[in-house]
């Protein structure tokens, strides 16, 4: 269950980790990111990781070790795409998810209340990503015109930008006051 994965996690690897190494790292359920100054402490963060979950026959899921150069590539991470410009990780918005924001408001047509079904949807997702919004350009523009293609014409545009901004500070917050 996600609850007994976040517990054992917290035990097993948050807990060690911020014992053993000071890398800044972060967390969602099973999602693991670690920023490091260099490929070098980014090897050794990932070995000490490996070792710590080794532990308790957990291991880390994909491929190669997911190391990323953020000064020369981005690296995807639940619908964020992270690289660092001018010296601090910018966060922005993936294909995957402005995809799922499509999906979502198309299957918003079989809810009982398709209008109030899409408005909830656009809040939810706008909330999710409020990080990416600051550099995303024209974000609230490019909401409004995948509702207007399945038809949602009604939702409160104003409330999204107020929602937008709230979301983005709030992230913002989060970020700032709790940096492990």
């Amino acid at each position: 269950s996600p609850t007994a994965l976040n517990v054992l996690l917290h035990y097993f690897h948050d807990v060690p980790l911020s014992a053993e190494v000071n890398p800044s790292w972060y967390r969602y359920a099973d999602n693991l990111t670690y920023l490091c100054p260099d490929e070098a402490e980014g090897q050794q963060v990932l070995r000490k990781v490996q070792d710590i979950l080794a532990k308790v026959n957990l291991s880390l899921k994909g491929k190669g070790g997911g190391i990323v150069d953020l000064r020369t590539n981005s690296a995807q991470l639940l619908g964020f795409s992270l690289r660092e410009q001018n010296n601090k990780v910018t966060f922005n918005l993936t294909e995957d998810a402005w995809n799922s924001l499509n999906q979502s408001l198309a299957e918003a047509h079989n809810a009982v209340d398709p209008v109030s079904n899409a408005r909830e949807v656009i809040l939810g997702w706008v909330n999710a990503f409020g990080f990416a919004f600051e550099n995303d350009g024209d974000s609230i523009s490019k909401v409004c015109k995948i509702a207007d293609q399945y038809g949602f014409q009604e939702i409160d545009w104003k409330l999204i930008g107020t929602v937008m901004i709230q979301a983005r500070d709030r992230w913002e917050d989060l970020l700032k006051h709790h940096v492990v």
